[in-house]
């Protein structure tokens, strides 16, 4: 077990190479052949930068003996995964998640707003007017009459890609990532150790498909030629 321990760590102290190397191999492909369009690659930079400071924490929070940031860092880790294939689907489907973006700062606004009352008064109209300005984006760029407030469930996402080890993985890393009735009346249980050890598993091995995931992506625009290497 202990071996298998060390390579789980070692492929995760590996990951931001190449996952850096992926990054500079799309830029350099896309700055030549335009296949992919701008938002789309931004879209694609963006998944790999969180996808590198998650595996970091992971490791971190393993080596450290957290077990619940171990399970929370997996459970992002499963939701980063799906949400790069859900995206990677189609150009709607990546389109959608961009316009999710834009739903979860209305809903941040609305949220500061009813947290801090009056503390952030003269903050409010600046948060308005960004409010306002998101909407005509929404309008002008996405054809859509309003923002609104219905989010693609990563759930729902999970189901459309085909992913069947969502429902069950992600009670499993809830259940130690959240403080629930259970974790606080087994504090201390010896046993919790063995969890660990499997998200850290599952974590690592969420994390390499969902980068996998982003070089058949890029591939797929740019296929291998006679003598080519792709990180």
């Amino acid at each position: 077990m202990e071996e298998v321990i060390k390579a789980a760590l070692a492929k995760l102290r590996e990951y931001p190479g190449k996952a850096g190397d992926l990054l500079a191999d799309l830029r350099a492909k896309n700055d030549k052949g335009a296949k992919i369009e701008p938002w789309k690659e931004d879209q694609l930079n963006k998944f790999v930068k969180v996808l590198i400071e998650n595996v970091s924490e992971l490791e971190a929070a393993y080596i450290q003996g957290s077990l619940s940031k171990t399970a929370w860092t997996a459970r992002n880790l499963l939701e980063l995964s799906i949400w790069i294939r859900y995206c990677n689907l189609s150009d709607q489907h990546g389109k959608r998640f961009r316009l999710d973006g834009a739903r979860d700062l209305m809903g941040f606004f609305k949220a500061l707003k009813g947290f801090h009352g009056p503390k952030i008064a003269s903050e409010i109209p600046k948060m308005d007017a960004a409010e306002a300005e998101l909407e005509l984006i929404a309008k002008n760029e996405f054809g859509v009459a309003s923002l609104g407030s219905s989010f693609v469930e990563v759930r729902n996402a999970a189901e459309e890609i085909g992913e069947t080890r969502y429902k069950d993985l992600n009670k499993l890393c809830s259940k130690f990532a959240h403080p629930t009735a259970w974790i606080i009346a087994a504090t201390n249980w010896a046993e919790f150790s063995q969890f660990s050890v499997m998200f850290l598993f599952e974590g690592t091995t969420m994390a390499l498909e969902a980068l996998e995931t982003i070089r058949e992506f890029v591939l797929k625009r740019y296929p291998k030629t006679a003598g080519a290497t792709t990180p």
